[in-house]
């Protein structure tokens, strides 16, 4: 299905505009436009004309014509969209439109309801055109209102594609696709009916059968609640085993290199560890041996200055060794700190006299040297004791250079055995192959409990079941009202496993469409999983792996994609802003692989892409992605004769872009080409 033409007349900023996107010859096409130049707009007019989406309805009839008409004149807003061909092969037209009426300078209102027709021809020349019966019917078949947003996309919401907001809008699109809303419409209501049926039931056989009944309910409504935990935990368990399979499978084959990897792991922790401790060492025994350089030049000295010391000595011209306020202190006092007296006249009063006296005639010289004296004393102190810790460190160092001699000696042989193997992969997978295995039988636990709970809980549904049917076993009217119970239950039994295996045919074949398309892109056996409330997990391993930017945009254009594929209606792709706020790195991988992912399939060439950019998004480079796939080039612009409401239509691109960055240095280098 393609979009071959578009005619839009009086929307918005677009007051008439008819596009040819030579569907015939182009999968890929870009209609790019400056900001305010007409991209959204032309969106909304796809979303007005094919899902009935109405504007704001200032952005709704065009401010151009309504400045043209005059008060109380109508106007006609329209969107035509040709498919050449349709989903059948033939021509389809799809038009909508909507009067208004001019009420005011710059006011209109709407004049009766919008029309819808849909016209139908074969391919060929003198083929009739025929007016569908029910357009609006034939537009929900193959425009199904649940997956529009798989045919119009925000490029800027791509990336968020995954997030857990995206889980209704798969939910609802793999619904439509397996055409299941009956069947889960038809257990709802024969579940609904069971409970309506049994409360009459009960209340036939008295108080007694009421209260039995409302244990019931509640039973029901725990089995209810047991189940979906018991569904969300067989689920896991599933999804532990796929991935416990590949984990075993490359465990059989790295089994001889887990304890080998594990000890490279180890060595390497404490190859780094001895490598610190030098480290630290050897800048500590830097520190002392300048320290001890600037303490060993100061006591080359000391040889002379002993020498002065002894002539000092000799000639007493040294200060005594004590404090002379001390002295003059004992003497006022008379009494010595040892407790003995100093008597007046006493020999050992005439020599602390003494003392005093030479201690004031010792030269400053002397004091000085005394001083001098002491301090060359403590740093040769010192120096000896730095000594000491420095051999003390250095021989350790030498002990840990050796310890790490061995150990790299040990890594060197591990590493000849594992020779093209990749020593921390095997590490992590092993640690992953033992972790899953213990979330797998923990899982096996929780669900074995489970099971035996809803199993108990069925039990005592049936016992309370056959207490109310034993208590209204006289009343026919109950007993015919039990036998319409067992058929709701068939029958929502029945639905229930319609819409399961309907559901589970869809998820697993998108599984696959998507797994297959995005291993092309992301090597390395990826695999998606469409979990049980619709969530899409891409998983390595069987574990839930993170993907950058680029890739989960990729990964969202790769499932609508496989959608179209998988339900066979191959609606076109219309992207706004298809590249979001992507970096150019991602924007390459992206491009290249849209453009292969485009060139349809086999010989088949049914896919359309429809993109529109501004100048920032597309450039030389993001042209140059796309050579491959010959993309078709227009462009929106505002008009020069009325800039702020109308725009018009152009090839190739905006002449105003090559005025400025990117497109003015391509122009340029093109020129001195």
């Amino acid at each position: 299905m393609k979009i071959s033409n578009v005619e839009i007349k009086n929307f918005g900023i677009l007051h008439d505009i008819e596009i040819n996107f030579e569907a015939d010859k182009k999968n890929i096409v870009f209609l790019n436009a400056s900001n305010g130049g007409g991209k959204t707009t032309f969106q909304s007019a796809l979303a007005w004309c094919i899902y009935g989406v109405k504007p704001d309805e200032e952005k709704f009839l065009s401010s151009y014509e309504l400045k043209k008409i005059k008060i109380g004149e109508v106007v006609k807003v329209s969107t035509k969209i040709v498919l050449d061909p349709d989903q059948d092969g033939r021509i389809s037209i799809i038009e909508r439109a909507q009067n208004f009426e001019k009420v005011g300078n710059s006011e209109a209102k709407l004049i009766g309801n919008e029309t819808l027709n849909v016209l139908q021809r074969n391919r060929g020349p003198g083929a009739l055109t025929e007016p569908h019966p029910a357009p609006a019917a034939w537009l929900k078949k193959f425009f199904p209102p649940r997956l529009q947003g798989f045919f119009l996309f925000d490029g800027e919401q791509m990336t968020k594609f995954w997030e857990q907001n995206v889980k209704l809008d798969i939910e609802s699109a793999v619904k439509e696709i397996a055409r299941v809303d009956l069947f889960d419409s038809i257990k709802k209501k024969m579940k609904e009916l069971e409970q309506t049926k049994f409360k009459k039931i009960s209340k036939k056989g008295g108080g007694k059968a009421e209260l039995l009944e409302q244990q019931r309910q509640e039973e029901v409504k725990l089995l209810e609640i047991e189940e979906a935990e018991r569904k969300q935990t067989k689920e896991s368990l599933n999804q532990l085993r796929e991935g416990f399979k590949n984990l075993s499978r490359f465990m059989g084959e790295t089994q001889n290199h887990k304890d080998d990897a594990r000890e490279l792991k180890s060595l390497e922790g404490q190859e780094i560890r001895l490598r610190d401790d030098i480290d630290r060492l050897k800048r500590e025994i830097d520190f002392l041996v300048f320290s001890s350089g600037v303490v060993a030049s100061l006591a080359l000295k000391a040889p002379e200055l002993f020498t002065q010391v002894a002539k000092a000595q000799q000639e007493d011209w040294l200060p005594p060794p004590f404090e002379p306020e001390r002295v003059r202190s004992l003497l006022q006092n008379k009494e010595c700190i040892c407790g003995n007296s100093v008597h007046s006249g006493s020999s050992e009063e005439k020599k602390l006299h003494n003392l005093i006296e030479r201690f004031q005639i010792a030269s400053i010289a002397g004091k000085e040297l005394d001083e001098t004296h002491k301090q060359i004393l403590i740093l040769i102190n010192t120096l000896k004791s730095d000594s000491r810790i420095i051999k003390e460190k250095t021989d350790h160092v030498k002990s840990l250079l050796d310890n790490q001699r061995t150990v790299r000696d040990k890594q060197s042989e591990i590493l000849e055995r594992l020779k093209g193997i990749n020593a921390n992969e095997v590490d992590v997978i092993a640690r992953n192959y033992e972790d899953t295995h213990r979330k797998i039988l923990d899982l096996e636990i929780t669900e074995k409990a489970l099971g035996e709970s809803v199993n108990k809980r069925l039990a005592r549904i049936e016992s309370l079941d056959a207490s109310i049917k034993d208590a209204t076993k006289n009343d026919k009217e109950a007993i015919q009202l039990g036998k319409e119970v067992q058929v709701c239950k068939e029958i929502a039994t029945a639905a229930e496993k319609i819409y399961e295996s309907a559901i589970e045919q869809v998820r697993s074949k998108l599984e696959k469409a998507v797994s297959q398309n995005f291993d092309k892109v992301k090597l390395g056996g990826f695999q998606t999983v469409i979990t049980d409330d619709f969530e899409v997990l891409t998983l390595k391993d069987g574990r839930k792996t993170s993907l950058s930017e680029g890739e989960k945009m990729l990964k969202g254009y790769i499932f609508s994609i496989a959608l179209r594929d998988v339900i066979n209606l191959n609606l076109p792709l219309v992207v706004d802003t298809p590249f979001g706020k992507l970096g150019a790195g991602f924007r390459k991988m992206v491009a290249e692989e849209l453009a292969i992912l485009m060139s349809g399939k086999d010989d088949k060439n049914d896919r359309q892409l429809i993109f529109s950019m501004h100048d920032l998004e597309y450039t030389p480079l993001e042209r140059r992605y796309f050579e491959q796939a010959k993309p078709k080039e227009m462009f929106l612009a505002n008009d020069p004769k009325a800039p702020a409401e109308k725009s018009i239509l152009g090839e190739g691109i905006d002449p105003s872009w090559y005025l400025e960055g990117h497109w003015r240095e391509f122009a340029n280098a093109k020129k001195t080409k």
